[in-house]
């Protein structure tokens, strides 16, 4: 077997695997995230003012169509589930966007719960 078939088995063996982990992770997606109508999940999308600000091809995506979840323990399944695929570990926080109805997307965590601390902020006199 030539080299170059080899390297062509070994691409198209990835190119399986990488089908498959992304298929079960829109099985997740699927029992966790919320719908429209048609059975597809919803994304957050930009709001009139941050579609005003930028250009709507250049928004940034760690603040665009992330996933929507409806309540804490949905987030949590998820991102539990996924991180049993192998996905980083993350956490639920509530969007800034959401307005009437609440929700939530994931975050990355890195290693411990991470906490805010404070600045203070001294006076010099």
């Amino acid at each position: 077997m030539t080299r170059r078939r080899r390297a062509r088995e070994r691409a198209r063996a990835t190119m399986v695997e990488l089908e498959a982990q992304k298929r079960r992770r829109d099985e997740v997606l699927d029992r966790y995230a919320r719908k429209d109508d048609d059975g597809l999940v919803i994304r957050c999308r930009p709001t009139f003012e941050e579609r005003q600000r930028y250009r709507v091809d250049s928004i940034p995506t760690a603040s665009g169509y992330k996933v929507i979840y409806d309540s804490h323990d949905d987030a949590l399944a998820a991102s539990a589930e996924l991180h049993a695929l192998g996905s980083r570990p993350t956490e639920p926080y509530v969007c800034h966007r959401s307005t009437n109805r609440r929700h939530l997307h994931l975050r990355t965590t890195h290693g411990a719960k991470s906490t805010v601390i404070p600045r203070i902020h001294e006076r010099q006199s």
